[in-house]
């Protein structure tokens, strides 16, 4: 491994190939690797979802929260947080329904 690190040289343009990016990725990962803390594929395969996932988000944010049904974009937040969100005439107009279907 020391060896291909250390004989390592770029062969193509950046970005040119998704190979060629998870293998630059590979190497600066193993480059700043400790010598006694093993990084495990677990550790690598970790990481790389997160990366993906923040990189989602950043490039459009609103296209994953259309992929999540409406429990899941809410999961987490509190009442008061869900009811922050909603124009008032809207709870207002709920409340009164659910007072008449009773």
């Amino acid at each position: 491994m020391r060896q291909g690190l250390e004989h390592y040289r770029r062969l193509r343009e950046p970005n040119q190939s998704g190979c060629w990016t998870l293998l630059e990725r590979l190497h600066l990962i193993f480059q700043r690797e400790a010598s006694e803390m093993a990084y495990t594929l677990q550790d690598f395969i970790r990481e790389t979802h997160e990366l993906v996932i923040e990189d989602a988000l950043k490039r459009d944010p609103d296209a994953i929260l259309k992929r999540l049904d409406p429990e899941q974009r809410l999961k987490g937040l509190d009442p008061e947080q869900r009811l922050k969100c909603l124009d008032p005439a809207i709870i207002e107009a709920w409340l009164a329904k659910q007072r008449r279907d009773q």
